[in-house]
């Protein structure tokens, strides 16, 4: 990247300039003249392109990745494409942009261990992308402290997973997690020229000031958000208008929208802090208390006109057994707040085994996705209807699980899986990305 900077720079500081000829150099013709002056202008330009490329082709072990250790880890698995980010080379280029004289030796020690490499396979079936991270011994240990959190298995009886379209969630010890930011922060920030000692003053004052037990009995680290079905919702619109006298009229209509909808849970706990943080969002008109349950007002919704009351209709709070759950699913907080959905609502056993054995998922339901679309896509017009047939015949799914830990490396696999197993992913790709470049 040095050398590669070093050229274009160089390259654009040899082109702007036009030289006038010595003095002493003589020309038959003015034409003469100018096509001699072109004629230097190439040969700079060739000179410069080609000492540009010899300095980022140069042999010297010092200038080439192949005998980089950190880009031969990356570099094993013999994956079809893998993309290489050293840290330990971008920190020492900005140590060499900001200069000597700045503070930044120790957050370069810092991060100088640390690189990102990601590896992208074809196989029959799926195409995946496998992104490993890895991190300095200085932080390994309260990286592998975060990550041993778990989902509460609580919170995951308030997913419906009958029309399941996919949910993403992470699973973290906050304790270990905040320190480790801490630790990370405090050092940047303390490198900072001229403003750096007061911005590490600042987070020590914070520090401090915080009461760690407190948050972390309420922060419990695992969340989880899904959407679990599109269907059609009644959206009120409250408008208003002047009769002949000028008087103010207040309309309401409901109209029934698609839409997503969607469950969040996560775990809480300190029941006395959190009761603290409820009552003061029920003041602040920001929560509205039903029997068990909240409903969402929009801050300043009854001071707004020609707006729809909420944000795509109604959103309701709720916490239960440990558990917070935001959703649009009424019967979520009135039927089932307190024991969570019947068994036979639960997520099938591919989805809790993604769950159970990753801290960091994700999942997409490409093909359910968009058959539920298929009408709503009608309306916007034939070809665009079509390329969601084309999507749906081709996708099945995709999954984000993580973080898989060997040592210093931390590596999450995202994986695009596609409907007809008798025909392997690339073509089926490929022939998707024709049918649409042929709209």
């Amino acid at each position: 990247y040095a050398y590669a900077s070093y050229g274009l720079e160089s390259i654009a500081e040899e082109i702007e300039p036009i030289e006038t000829p010595e003095d002493d150099e003589y020309y038959e013709s003015y034409a003469d003249k100018l096509e001699a002056e072109e004629q230097k202008r190439i040969e700079r330009k060739r000179n410069t392109v080609m000492g540009a490329f010899e300095e980022i082709y140069n042999p010297n072990p010092d200038h080439t990745m192949a005998l980089n250790p950190r880009f031969q880890n990356a570099t094993q698995n013999n994956s079809e494409v893998t993309v290489f980010i050293d840290g330990a080379n971008s920190f020492k280029e900005l140590d060499g942009i900001f200069g000597a004289a700045e503070p930044m030796g120790e957050t370069l020690s810092m991060m100088s261990d640390n690189y990102l490499f990601i590896d992208f396979n074809i196989n029959d079936k799926d195409l995946t992308a496998e992104m490993t991270y890895h991190i300095s011994d200085r932080f390994k240990d309260q990286m592998n402290a975060t990550n041993k959190a778990k989902f509460n298995k609580k919170a995951l009886k308030y997913i419906d997973g009958q029309n399941l379209i996919g949910f993403f969630g992470f699973a973290i010890d906050p304790e270990p997690y905040y320190d480790m930011m801490m630790d990370m922060y405090s050092t940047i920030m303390s490198s900072v020229p001229e403003y750096g000692e007061i911005a590490a003053g600042a987070l020590d004052i914070f520090n401090i000031l915080l009461d760690e037990d407190e948050v972390f009995d309420f922060i419990k680290g695992d969340a989880v958000f899904a959407v679990t079905d599109i269907k059609e919702f009644d959206v009120t619109y409250t408008t208003y208008e002047y009769d002949e006298d000028f008087n103010e009229l207040e309309v309401t209509t409901t109209k029934k929208e698609p839409m997503p909808e969607y469950t969040f849970v996560a775990s809480i706990g300190n029941e006395p802090l959190r009761s603290r943080i409820l009552r003061m969002m029920e003041k602040s008109d920001l929560l509205v208390f039903n029997e068990g349950y909240y409903t969402y007002q929009p801050p300043f919704s009854r001071y707004r006109r020609s707006n729809p009351s909420g944000l795509g209709g109604t959103h309701y709070v709720a916490v239960e057994n440990d558990v917070l759950i935001i959703t649009n699913n009424k019967d979520l907080v009135t039927l089932y707040r307190q024991s969570g959905l019947p068994k036979t609502n639960w997520l099938n056993k591919e989805h809790r085994t993604i769950l159970k054995k990753n801290n960091y998922v994700g999942y997409w339901d490409a093909n359910r996705t968009f058959t539920k679309l298929n009408e709503e896509m009608k309306s916007l017009g034939k070809d665009f209807f079509k390329m969601m047939e084309v999507a749906d015949s081709t996708f099945k799914n995709a999954t984000v699980c993580g973080l898989e830990n060997d040592g210093n490396l931390f590596k999450t696999t995202l994986s695009l899986n596609f409907v007809n197993e008798n025909k392997i992913a690339i073509v089926q790709l490929l022939e998707f990305v024709e049918s649409i470049g042929g709209k």
